[in-house]
């Protein structure tokens, strides 16, 4: 009898246990099963978004900025990275090679766009205004009409005649603006950099160097376009012949080392501090330059191709 329960007992032991033993079984299933379905999901959910962020491009809001700042027609758009603190576009050409990369920071509205073989392009926080989605990709570069109301305008278009080239604002953001002109092979002739917090001035000729360097004053921020007769008059003025110069402090000095009467003088820099002159010869290359300093009356004379010949005070 005792025998007989004893078997009874270890069969429902068993039988327990082996019921015990299959529902642990199953629920390891269960639950490898659920991870590796919620893991599949998350992974197919990612490489969808990828998938379809171009056809949902110019919704997001700092598409509008990116479409005015590059030329994105033609590109492909890939989201590489969208995390609840920025979201990283990049934008490939046909045959897959990267041209350009627009890094939002959600929390502060900040984009930066970058050209990946220039540099960067734009820097700055995107207003409500700007997140407006754009219907279709704006030019990168504002027409003569779009950048005379810029108040270096006037000043540059004294220096350079800026009708006779390309205009591009390569850059702009809250410390400063560059405008690049280009001629007709898009070949890159002047450069102007305006440093907004002191509405100072730099135009760069660069074959030549520095042709102005100075605070741009109320007079000459003016929003209206000059006439072209206008224009080339003032720049006439700003390149004097030898005569004009020859009342300055400095000048007897330049022309005792120079012989400045075969050259064309132009002021390229005229401010509280310093004064430089260009000589140029007939093809409009710079041969000397003249340094002054007016609060240490020194002057400096520089042979562009073979260097300094004058150091000393007046």
């Amino acid at each position: 009898m005792n025998k007989l329960l004893a078997t009874t007992l270890s069969a429902a032991l068993l039988s327990a246990g082996g019921f015990s033993a299959a529902n642990v079984l199953h629920t390891d299933k269960v639950e490898a099963a659920q991870t590796h379905e919620v893991s599949h999901a998350s992974q197919f959910g990612s490489n969808y978004q990828l998938q379809i962020a171009a056809d949902t491009l110019t919704q997001l809001p700092e598409y509008a900025t990116v479409a005015s700042k590059v030329d994105v027609s033609g590109l492909q758009a890939k989201i590489t990275e969208d995390s609840n603190y920025k979201r990283v576009i990049l934008f490939k050409e046909a045959n897959g090679q990267g041209k350009f990369k627009s890094i939002f920071v959600k929390n502060t509205n900040k984009l930066e766009i970058i050209d990946l073989k220039a540099g960067q392009v734009f820097y700055g926080t995107i207003t409500p205004e700007d997140t407006t989605p754009a219907p279709e990709a704006k030019p990168e570069q504002p027409v003569q009409s779009a950048i005379s109301s810029l108040p270096e305008y006037a000043t540059l278009a004294s220096k350079v005649d800026v009708a006779s080239y390309n205009a591009t604002v390569a850059e702009d953001n809250f410390n400063k603006r560059v405008i690049v002109l280009k001629d007709e092979n898009n070949r890159e002739q002047f450069k102007s950099i305006f440093v907004k917090d002191t509405n100072t001035l730099k135009i760069i000729d660069t074959k030549g160097g520095q042709i102005f360097y100075g605070v741009v004053t109320a007079e000459s921020t003016s929003s209206t376009a000059q006439p072209a007769a206008a224009k080339q008059q003032v720049k006439q003025q700003t390149a004097p012949a030898a005569s004009s110069i020859s009342t300055l402090p400095e000048y007897d000095k330049l022309a005792s080392v120079v012989d400045v009467a075969s050259y064309t003088a132009q002021i390229a820099e005229d401010n509280y501090n310093t004064r430089t002159i260009l000589l140029k010869n007939a093809n409009g290359s710079v041969q000397y330059k003249s340094i002054f300093v007016k609060r240490t009356n020194t002057l400096k004379v520089i042979n562009t191709r073979g260097g300094m010949v004058y150091y000393g005070s007046l």
